[in-house]
């Protein structure tokens, strides 16, 4: 485990967006990601010390969201998002079709422009079909493409390719998922997928914002992993974000996978364009004996693979892809990708800032498993996210630890909270889920790991380990350990009609309980997590309460200290400082426009200034409000 906290530490939803262009096909936005530090962290890693945040690359982040003339034209849409799913080659029942639907209803809620379409294999039944037809615009069948043969006559015969690409790969049977998962490749056939492009989502990533913006890249795109080298994800930025910006070109030397530089484009999430030729030589040369296009003298060669048993953690696995389709499909196309935003899928890191959430590293996933509370986030004089509890006002959320010392892993928490917002969502848009979702999601205690199946029992004392979301009795002991949020599903899923009318519209939202920076600064913007007809609930919206209060009360305690209506506000810079010169033309606009409310005074930061503020200042710009310092963000409530 590394001794950075950076990957743990829940951020505010803190990304500011403003819009720069406003075209009849898109609109333009400018985000600010605030991932420099404004202080080191000593005690961190220095590959890491400097950062806020592991999933953004850059200070800025650029997206175009298209408009719904760019989505649909003559009634057709052009887009679309596609999920795949086949049955568990072990017990053959659908095991990700929770996932599937969690990844669909994510899309809906952000009320995307694009066809969402689950194509499954032959022997996905009937029954779970028709599941997913109840949140999916389309569901299509599709054949395997496997070295094992699956089955399946006429056009769903499997399409086989050669045993060998898996010889160098441990116990990859045909029990084995990732033997099966080319399939993914039928995205790039236009007669099973007739649009201009093609979003590819992993059945275990949830999509929670402005992801119709990934349609405005060029293709194929997708987001590159850090080395399996050590320290691993540690030196992302450090090592590859110099060279990474969302939309533009990933450099060559990230992709040839059959050097040390190199690494996979996950294929969790992909954007491609449909070709038939494209589709139709891939499969000729997968189909092929392997030996004819993979080897020492063949452009495909294999792959660097993690060892954690060799001191620098990597070796090279020689004729053989054993993460199958992403280790071809980033080999093919080295040299034309283009880079996604870690934050598209991010791996359960500053979770209240990803537009999407991968389940990559999530063991068991949350459809699966799930902690009962434990974690204490913050407390409020009122507005509590809980109630009935020893202090009521407490909010409480599932508790995810390490084993051998109870680290706390807070994003962990945070990412299950999250999730369950959107599923009480999804089950008030979608009545029928209540029928079939979360069927066999299991309630535990604490989670004792971030990546491992390690629960503590749901009730020691009773000899209870688990239960089920749907056998749980409202108000019975076991009720009272879950988190607010597993309480409104365990509502909806025994008492629907009872309880819909009282949870519509009053929607929680965890990520609202942050809005405090790292260094105890007022710091958030909830645009990232604010959907289309998304009502939260005034009871649990507590941050909005908070900021309205402080602003008032920061404003009324400065008129009175200056026995007059103008408010001093001071702003400290220092030269060569980027981020001062990235304020300046906000306080420059400020200023202007606030000249009859405010005394507006820009210095320059030295030994001389008052040593009340400078005792107060860990970094620039700083900004003091009638000698309250208050983040710059909040000038625009002045």
């Amino acid at each position: 485990m590394s001794n950075s906290d950076v990957r743990d530490y829940v951020r505010p939803s803190i990304l500011k967006f403003k819009i720069v262009k406003n075209t009849k096909d898109y609109k333009e936005y400018k985000i600010k990601t605030d991932i420099i530090a404004k202080k080191k962290n000593k005690e961190e890693s220095i590959l890491t010390n400097y950062l806020n945040s592991f999933i953004f690359c850059n200070p800025n982040l650029s997206i175009k969201m298209p408009k719904k003339s760019t989505m649909i034209k003559n009634n057709k849409k052009q887009y679309a998002y596609a999920f795949g799913l086949f049955p568990n080659p072990k017990t053959g029942k659908s095991s990700y079709l929770d996932g599937c639907i969690l990844g669909a209803l994510g899309l809906k809620r952000q009320k995307t422009l694009a066809d969402i379409i689950c194509f499954v294999t032959y022997d996905v039944n009937e029954d779970d079909i028709k599941k997913l037809e109840v949140v999916f615009d389309k569901v299509i069948r599709v054949p395997y493409i496997s070295p094992f043969d699956m089955g399946g006559e006429g056009e769903f015969k499997t399409i086989m390719m050669d045993k060998d690409i898996f010889k160098n790969c441990k116990n990859y049977t045909k029990n084995h998922p990732y033997s099966h998962v080319f399939f993914k490749l039928h995205i790039f056939n236009p007669e099973l997928f007739p649009y201009k492009k093609v979003c590819f989502v992993d059945s275990d990533l949830v999509p929670l914002n402005y992801y119709d913006s990934l349609f405005m890249l060029n293709t194929p795109a997708g987001w590159v992993e850090y080395r399996k080298k050590f320290p691993y994800l540690e030196s992302f930025n450090w090592d590859r974000c110099d060279f990474l910006k969302h939309g533009q070109k990933i450099p060559k030397l990230f992709t040839d996978i059959n050097k040390p530089g190199g690494a996979d484009v996950n294929a969790g999430l992909l954007v491609i364009s449909p070709n038939k030729k494209e589709y139709d030589d891939m499969i000729k040369e997968l189909t092929s004996p392997l030996n004819t296009w993979m080897g020492e003298d063949k452009f495909h060669k294999g792959f660097y693979d993690f060892n954690f048993e060799n001191p620098i953690g990597t070796e090279f696995i020689k004729d053989s892809y054993c993460f199958p389709e992403q280790n071809y499909l980033t080999k093919r196309y080295s040299g034309n990708w283009n880079y996604v935003e870690f934050a598209f899928q991010s791996w359960s890191l500053d979770p209240c800032n990803s537009f999407g959430i991968h389940m990559a590293a999530f063991n068991p996933k949350p459809w699966f498993k799930q902690p009962s509370k434990g974690l204490i986030v913050s407390k409020k004089e009122k507005f509590g996210y809980e109630k009935g509890k020893k202090n009521k006002h407490d909010i409480i959320i599932a508790l995810a630890i390490r084993e051998y010392d109870n680290f706390n892993y807070e994003n962990v928490s945070y990412t299950y909270e999250i999730f369950n917002d959107l599923i009480i969502w999804g089950l008030i848009a979608y009545p029928k889920l209540t029928e079939y979702f979360l069927e066999n999601t299991e309630i535990w205690g604490t989670k004792k790991s971030a990546t491992d199946d390690v629960f503590l029992p749901i009730d020691e004392k009773n000899n209870i380990k688990s239960i089920k979301f749907r056998d749980i009795k409202i108000n019975d002991n076991i009720y009272k350990k879950l988190s607010l949020s597993q309480q409104y599903i365990v509502k909806l899923l025994t008492k629907y009609d009872t309880y819909k009318p009282k949870i519509k519209d009053n929607y929680l939202s965890i990520c609202k309980t942050k809005v405090k920076n790292k260094i105890n600064e007022l710091d958030y913007d909830f645009t990232i997590i604010n959907y289309p007809n998304y009502k939260i609930s005034k009871k649990y919206n507590i941050q909005i309460k908070t900021k309205k209060k402080s602003i008032k009360k920061t404003k009324k305690k400065t008129i009175n200290q200056k026995g007059g209506n103008k408010i001093t506000i001071i702003y400290y810079y220092k030269d060569g400082c980027p981020f001062c010169d990235d304020f300046d033309p906000e306080w420059q606009e400020f200023s202007r426009n606030k000249k009859d409310k405010c005394n507006c005074k820009k210095i320059k930061y030295s030994d001389n200034i008052n040593p009340e503020h400078k005792s107060k200042i860990t970094g620039v710009p700083a900004i003091f409000v009638g000698g309250v310092l208050t983040d710059r963000n909040k000038l625009k409530y002045i």
